[in-house]
């Protein structure tokens, strides 16, 4: 094998994809304005009681047109929109597309400080944000103008039909410097994206879509185009704020047909289906599909629901695509990462930069590359390098290590980042988390590198035991000393109820809990009450401690947002208790928590109690 594989083709065949007309389209204003044409009284958006056709979505992103194009004129630039997940935020992303302009989605979960940073490094002029919101955009001490939503006109204006070198987006991606860098995309190439991966699916308008992904993901964007530009219904489901509960009668209640989400959504999930949902495909990508997800899917899907598993960059978005199938792929330890998609080249680069014909840095070669990172030419620069074989195209740099398999595809062997030295030997990581996943008692696993107190790499393994397994140290080392050499060996094990994910859903490996402080260290207070004693227990089950004190918080002692919707779930069906997501970040403790409960179901006697006033 010479290590370069490319338009779909491996060393045992081919897969193309037909574009079909999204493909062909000349800008995604134009491809939706087809759609609204043939299908304006079609369903378009789901959001909890309310449907909008494309005939609502068309005239409310007019009207948002209207007000930008009214207050900011109709020259090109970078409008950040501040929305929550919801039709409104879609509505806005096609405004400002439909203004002649590029979006730069804000998340309003992200702290101030994260919010600010990114509008000051991508110099937006505008900031289109949703009413409910205004408070916080006011909060961002930004020299943009704020622009409201209901300060739109009733009169709504044609979308622009824009061009194909029309910057579309900046999507903002955690920088290893910490601060976000902002990847550049066009309509071009975004519709390149979605063409593929619309086709890929066979989306078509029998379809209806979940969109789970957060707007500022690529994840999200292909979802958002791939159904609307195929005429098919999203469905919009708010995890962060309505959780996992009733999840799956949403599925089957709505008939959705085509679930995307990250593995680790995927896990959370499907483990607590009664029942299969009756989907058609379920699309994952941003971290790695295991054979566990396999076995998932086939048991909670649905009867023939296919799986589409993505190697995805924000930079590059779909370039491998793998399609697993239950039979063949419940075992075992990893996926393969697949095959190169449409018009998409594979390379790998030795540490010299030179082509590996089996091992080395994932370099992707297309067309449809991000145009750069916004005002950084020099990481543009490193990232984005000339193809070495001559070709006058670009490649990017991935920062993932591949391996090709005989049988063509190409499989992970962890980041190149990764890889750390201990006393003197190169450690990858990956490898330590494979032979920790190896291990039956073993479901998730994440390996860091740590400087002890003489500035020695040490490493530190983060567990997710499997079932009901009971977690030992000891028998945890020595099963992996049978496995790995002493010096890939961690010192330290830290057992997680599971790993802390970030909002696109990969883990958040800044949010794991330093080693020694699994659980509270501040004197433990007692249970005062029936209530603060039943989500102590509860608190304990969850986090997996052995002890929690009533003013522990929670997202200090190991919680995360997924082990947040599980509580909350666990506590409305065990204890009777029902709050919200939002409640338990405002009141992040057991005494501040049970306090509000007593008291908003006081407040709802009250109102029940209260006669009808006398007419």
């Amino acid at each position: 094998m010479d290590g370069t594989y490319g338009n779909g083709v491996g060393p045992r065949g081919s897969c193309r994809a037909r574009t079909g007309v999204i493909g062909s389209s000349t800008s995604l204003t134009a491809c939706l304005a087809r759609q609204v044409g043939e299908r304006r009284a079609a369903t378009a958006i789901v959001e909890g009681g309310r449907s909008w056709t494309y005939g609502d979505l068309n005239r409310e992103a007019g009207r948002i047109a209207a007000l930008l194009l009214h207050r900011r004129g109709s020259d090109s630039e970078s409008i950040a929109l501040l929305f929550p997940h919801g039709a409104a935020m879609i509505a806005a992303i096609l405004g400002v597309l439909g203004a002649g302009k590029s979006y730069v989605p804000l998340s309003p979960g992200d702290p101030p400080a994260r919010l600010r940073t990114i509008l000051s490094e991508s110099r937006c002029t505008g900031l289109l944000v949703a009413s409910e919101l205004a408070s916080l955009a006011d909060t961002l001490e930004t020299t943009a103008d704020i622009l409201c939503t209901n300060q739109a006109p009733a009169d709504p204006v044609t979308l622009h039909p824009r061009g194909p070198g029309f910057v579309s987006y900046i999507l903002h991606t955690s920088g290893t410097t910490g601060t976000p860098k902002g990847v550049v995309q066009c309509d071009r190439n975004v519709l390149g994206h979605v063409a593929i991966y619309a086709s890929t699916l066979g989306i078509s308008p029998e379809d209806r879509m979940t969109l789970l992904p957060a707007y500022g993901s690529d994840a999200a964007t292909k979802v958002i185009f791939g159904a609307l530009l195929s005429g098919a219904a999203i469905y919009v489901w708010n995890i962060r704020d309505q959780g996992l509960e009733g999840l799956h009668e949403w599925l089957v209640g709505n008939r959705i047909t085509l679930w995307h989400s990250t593995p680790s959504l995927l896990r959370a999930a499907f483990a607590a289906f009664p029942h299969p949902a009756g989907l058609r495909w379920v699309a994952t990508g941003g971290e790695a599909t295991r054979p566990q997800d396999v076995e998932l899917v086939a048991r909670h899907a649905g009867p023939g629901c296919r799986i589409l598993a993505q190697m995805t960059q924000t930079e590059c978005s779909t370039a491998l695509q793998y399609f697993p199938v239950p039979e063949r792929d419940t075992h075992g330890l990893h996926l393969p990462v697949g095959t190169a998609v449409e018009d998409t080249r594979i390379v790998l680069l030795d540490d010299a930069g030179d082509i590996s014909p089996e091992r080395g840095e994932i370099a992707i070669g297309t067309t449809r590359l991000a145009l750069g990172y916004w005002r950084r030419p020099g990481l543009t620069a490193e990232r984005f390098i000339p193809d070495p074989c001559g070709s006058g195209e670009r490649l990017y740099l991935t920062g993932d290590i591949g391996q090709w398999r005989e049988d063509g595809n190409l499989e992970s062997a962890g980041r190149a980042d990764h890889q750390v030295k201990v006393r003197g030997f190169k450690v990858p990581l990956g490898e330590v988390e494979s032979a920790l996943l190896a291990l039956p008692e073993i479901r998730e696993a994440v390996v860091v590198a740590s400087s002890d107190q003489n500035d020695e790499n040490r490493l530190i393994a983060y567990v997710v035991k499997s079932g009901l397994a009971q977690f030992d140290r000891g028998a945890l080392r020595a099963a992996l000393a049978l496995r790995l050499p002493d010096y890939m060996l961690p010192v330290a094990y830290v057992p997680l109820t599971s790993l802390p994910l970030m909002a696109n859903g990969k883990v958040d490996r800044r949010a794991l809990p330093p080693p020694g402080l699994e659980g509270s260290l501040a004197p433990s207070v007692a249970a005062r009450t029936s209530l603060e004693e039943s989500l102590v227990s509860l608190w304990a089950a969850v986090l997996n401690l052995e002890r929690v004190g009533i003013d522990d918080n929670f997202f200090e002692i190991g919680g995360h947002s997924l082990l947040a919707m599980r509580m909350i779930a666990r506590a409305r069906t065990e204890v009777g208790a029902k709050f919200t997501f939002r409640t338990l970040l405002e009141k992040p403790t057991i005494r501040g928590l049970a306090e509000t409960i007593e008291r908003e179901a006081g407040d709802a006697k009250d109102v029940e109690a209260t006669p009808p006033p006398l007419v």
